[in-house]
């Protein structure tokens, strides 16, 4: 593969500048499990195309990309493996409506470019008018120590307040910087993002609770009940009723922030279509 690298290499420098040239990871690491075997071709792959840079003396920079800085189970992994002079990038996920991702915060000693989305792609028949999230976006990025800023879009005229908001916010964040540190209104109750299905014919096996398991969400990124405050026992429900193999969908869980699970496959716990319960007790409410 390092052969086929160093072709590319060669035609590049012949034919037209570049200053970088940008590695992109699999889109499917937004919603699926990287397994440590997907982890290991890509940092082979990494590794053909750092020696073929180097063999012909490429005159431009390496870069790394995608839907995520890296696999869920450790989203800065690659900062341990690759030459610091190599940037590491990623957009954000669910076509802008995440924030930034918290992992550029562990990566150091190198460039970093967070990417918002100045537009979402199954919105272009509309504007879109999102100045608020591009200022939050930036103000998350700088305290991540991103050292680079840009925005993914297809239009242009359209998008002018959020172009301009992006690239202001990138050299100067006081005109809004009070804005930033205010109190926090009160969020709604309710799931924050994520995807729901149901699946009323699937027989669920290990509880008489049939209906609570045949209905699913995945790809939330948080519950918020509104409760007293105090201590509570929390009973977390889960079921796989999709997936015929284990390692298609790991996840972890935080309780008003804490981790209490990490790396979760149902399937690989119990199967498919069986109830799969986690009690934790004394989960203070401040």
């Amino acid at each position: 593969m390092q052969e086929v690298y160093q072709g590319i290499f060669e035609r590049i420098k012949r034919t037209h500048p570049l200053k970088y040239y940008w590695l992109w990871t699999p889109e499917d690491w937004t919603w699926q499990a990287v397994s440590q075997q997907k982890i290991d071709a890509t940092l082979a792959d990494f590794r053909a195309v750092i020696a073929a840079a180097e063999k012909v003396q490429a005159p431009f920079t390496l870069a790394t990309c995608g839907w995520v800085l890296g696999p869920q189970q450790d989203r800065a992994l690659f900062d341990n493996f690759l030459p610091k002079n190599m940037p590491m990038s990623c957009i954000n996920r669910e076509v802008g409506h995440a924030p930034v991702e918290p992992g550029f915060e562990k990566v150091t000693g190198r460039p970093k470019w967070a990417i918002p989305w100045l537009e979402d792609d199954p919105a272009m028949i509309v504007p879109q008018l999102w100045v608020g999230r591009m200022r939050k976006d930036a103000v998350d990025a700088r305290k991540y120590g991103c050292t680079g800023l840009m925005g993914i879009h297809w239009r242009t005229r359209i998008l002018g307040p959020n172009v301009s908001a992006l690239a202001k916010a990138a050299w100067d964040q006081s005109a809004f910087a009070a804005a930033a540190t205010a109190v926090p209104q009160k969020l709604p109750e309710g799931p924050e993002g994520g995807n729901y299905a149901a699946f009323p014919n699937n027989k669920i096996e290990g509880t008489k609770d049939q209906p609570l398991y045949q209905t699913v969400r995945w790809d939330v990124a948080a519950y918020r009940l509104d409760v007293h405050n105090g201590k509570y026992t929390v009973t977390l429900k889960f079921c796989e009723p999709h997936y015929n193999q284990p390692q298609k969908r790991v996840f972890g869980v935080k309780l008003q922030g804490k981790t209490v699970i990490e790396s979760l496959d149902v399937f690989a716990k119990v199967g498919k279509n069986k109830a799969l319960d986690h009690t934790f007790p004394d989960i203070e409410v401040r």
